[in-house]
C-alpha cells in the first residue's frame, strides 16, 4: 500500500464523516424546529390563560366589555380605559397565533379557532368594530386581515 493509496482511502473516510455530520446536524435542526414549535406553542396558550384568568379574577370585566360592546358613551374615563385594555390583551394573543400559525410554528387552527367564536361575538358589535378601525395599527399587519374576518362571520 502506497503513501497515495492511504491518502484517497483518508480522503474517503473523512467524505463519509463530512456526510454523517451532516445527516446529525440536519437531525438536530429537525428536532430544534420542533422544540422551537412546542415553545411558541406553549407561549401563547400560556397567554391566552393569562387572559382568560384576568376575566376570571376580575368577573366585572366580561360585564365591562358587554357595556363596551352594546354603548361605550355609557363608560367613564377608567372603565373605557380597562375595557380597551382587554380588547388590546385579547388580540395581540389572537394576532400572535395567527402569525404563528402562517409561519408554520402552529398547526393552522390549533389556537386561532378557538379564540375566534369567543372574539366573533364580542366584534359583532359596531362599537368594538369601530374600536378596531382605530386601534389596529398597533397590531401586526400580516394579523389585520385575519381579525377582519371576525367581522364578518
Amino acid at each position: 500500500m502506497t503513501l497515495g493509496d492511504l491518502g484517497n482511502i483518508g480522503e474517503f473516510v473523512g467524505g463519509l464523516l463530512v456526510i454523517g455530520s451532516l445527516f446529525y446536524l440536519a437531525s438536530q435542526i429537525r428536532q430544534n424546529t420542533r422544540a422551537l414549535g412546542v415553545a411558541a406553542h406553549q407561549d401563547v396558550v400560556r397567554s391566552t390563560n393569562d387572559a382568560s384568568v384576568l376575566l376570571i379574577q376580575n368577573s366585572d370585566l366580561h360585564s365591562l366589555l358587554k357595556r363596551r360592546a352594546a354603548d361605550p358613551a355609557t363608560l367613564n374615563e377608567a372603565e373605557r380605559f380597562r375595557a380597551d385594555e382587554v380588547l388590546h390583551v385579547l388580540l395581540r394573543n389572537y394576532s400572535s397565533a395567527v402569525v404563528l400559525e402562517r409561519d408554520g410554528f402552529l398547526a393552522e387552527g390549533d389556537i386561532s379557532n378557538a379564540y375566534e367564536a369567543y372574539l366573533r361575538a364580542l366584534f359583532a358589535s359596531p362599537s368594538t368594530r369601530e374600536w378596531w378601525d382605530q386601534n389596529k395599527q398597533f397590531f401586526a399587519q400580516s394579523a389585520h386581515e385575519p381579525i377582519a374576518k371576525l367581522f364578518a362571520a
